[in-house]
């Protein structure tokens, strides 16, 4: 089951300065686990907080939370968190917290000391600046090697291009465009670079014209030496901020 990867990297973003967090596959989609305890994941397009039963009800009643029923179940201490809600990185951050301040609760796993962040995967110069946290556009693609500066580049310009009251920002180590929310965001890993839709629904309604690319929930993977044809960016640019509300 695929989850949406640009919400994973904000998350990775948020937690990259803890010595503490992993990933693990879990329920179809990906989690990120605190001192070996699962604090957070991502299912398709929802955010999934663990937050404990003391929290539950409370949380439960917030905008866009809803009991998480991966089994037809209910499961009490979680809860799902839709992508709605999580377009601030404010709103993104507090609930990502929730479900850290349990998992802090909790007696750390012997088999968790030591671990690293989740960024292993990305180049070498990126992780440097990661841990620096670009605050910029410019900052997060200057870290890159000269292929993947170069495509990111060209279709930064597109995107600038396709929404020009569009505003650029780094959300939590992802380089990303807002308008009314979050619209698109792209980044780079070690073998591909990533174009961002930040929505499920985009791609499904494209899904002919991705025919050939690899994608994912909200995600087009494509090689720096093949980018993504600049007249597809445009149309799906112009989708988002039809999605968005203009």
């Amino acid at each position: 089951m695929a989850y949406d990867e640009g919400l994973a990297e904000r998350i990775r973003g948020i937690l990259a300065d803890r010595p503490d967090v992993s990933e693990k596959k879990m329920f179809g989609g990906i989690a990120f686990m605190v001192r070996g305890h699962m604090s957070v994941g991502i299912v398709k397009d929802d955010l999934m907080v663990r937050v404990g039963p003391d929290m539950h009800e409370h949380l439960i009643r917030q905008s866009h939370a809803r009991p998480m029923d991966f089994t037809g179940k209910p499961m009490k201490g979680f809860l799902y968190v839709d992508s709605a809600g999580l377009e601030a990185d404010a709103d993104l951050e507090r609930w990502v917290g929730h479900g850290l301040q349990y998992a802090l609760s909790l007696p750390a796993k012997a088999s968790s000391r030591g671990r690293r962040p989740p960024i292993k995967a990305l180049p070498k110069k990126q992780r440097h600046a990661m841990r620096g946290r670009p605050k910029t556009i410019d900052e997060y693609v200057a870290a890159l090697s000269p292929d993947k500066r170069a495509a990111l580049q060209r279709l930064r310009k597109i995107i600038r291009a396709a929404a020009p009251k569009a505003e650029e920002c780094i959300s939590y180590g992802l380089a990303a465009f807002r308008q009314n929310g979050m619209l698109v965001g792209f980044g780079a890993a070690a073998k591909h670079c990533a174009f961002y839709l930040m929505s499920s629904s985009t791609i499904a309604a494209h899904k002919d014209e991705l025919r050939g690319y690899d994608t994912s929930k909200g995600t087009i993977r494509f090689s720096p030496d093949k980018p993504l044809p600049a007249a597809l960016v445009r149309k799906l640019v112009k989708a988002r901020i039809a999605e968005n509300g203009g």
